[in-house]
């Protein structure tokens, strides 16, 4: 149910991604995976649990949804590497529920103050899910993956504030709002709503009707306000 045990590098996302595109198969996915980490990761078994969610989050099928977000994903982050961060966030969404559940709490904390504590975040958590140890392992895993992310900027020990990201391209965005939306189960969500989503917390991105042109998305009426919905 929780499954993200380790933290995670960029780099190693990035090599993850790539042999997605390079459509090899799962046990030459593992080799490639296995030489990458081997060389940061000494411990046999940190080394495959690292390994198999990499897979989980890049190769593993997962479904007709996933699966396109994740090729849209791999394509686009060959041509904008440096939105790396926005588009693994985006994978990871729908993913982990763990990992868009924690986002959703340190959103809502950083809606009330400008400093969020570790010891917050952890109790909102456990207030919903419940307090184990598994839990707790993995609650500081992803902390420290989101900042590598760049996502939580630690002001003192256990304290974080927020530093902005900047997203500016439109299928970025869409590419994030399309995550968001599929981790709520595809619900409609009005236009008004979609400029800031504690899911998406650390983006600053703009919202314009140009952005759900794409085919995925269907722009509608509901209630006097325009809403968007994924087909």
């Amino acid at each position: 149910m929780i499954g993200l045990s380790r933290n995670l590098k960029l780099r190693w996302l990035n090599v993850a991604a790539k042999l997605r595109q390079e459509n090899l198969s799962e046990s030459d996915c593992k080799a490639r995976l296995n030489e990458i980490l081997s060389s940061e990761i000494k411990s046999p078994t940190n080394l495959r649990k690292t390994r198999e969610i990499l897979m989980r989050v890049w190769i593993y099928d997962g479904g007709a949804e996933k699966n396109s977000l994740r090729a849209d994903g791999a394509a686009l982050l060959e041509k904008f590497p440096d939105s790396a961060q926005a588009i693994h966030w985006s994978i990871l969404l729908v993913t982990y529920p763990i990992f868009a559940e924690l986002c959703k709490i340190i959103g809502r904390l950083f809606e009330l103050s400008e400093v969020v504590t570790l010891r917050q975040i952890k109790q909102k958590l456990f207030d919903k899910w419940g307090e184990r140890s598994s839990l707790y392992h993995s609650t500081d895993k992803i902390i420290s993956t989101l900042k590598e992310f760049g996502a939580l900027t630690a002001q003192k020990p256990g304290k974080f504030i927020l530093t902005p990201q900047i997203i500016s391209d439109k299928k970025i965005i869409a590419l994030l709002i399309r995550a968001a939306m599929l981790t709520d189960c595809g619900s409609y969500r009005k236009l008004s709503e979609l400029g800031k989503l504690n899911v998406l917390y650390p983006f600053d991105y703009q919202i314009d009707l140009e952005i759900f042109s794409e085919e995925i998305f269907i722009v509608t009426n509901f209630g006097g306000a325009a809403a968007v919905m994924l087909k």
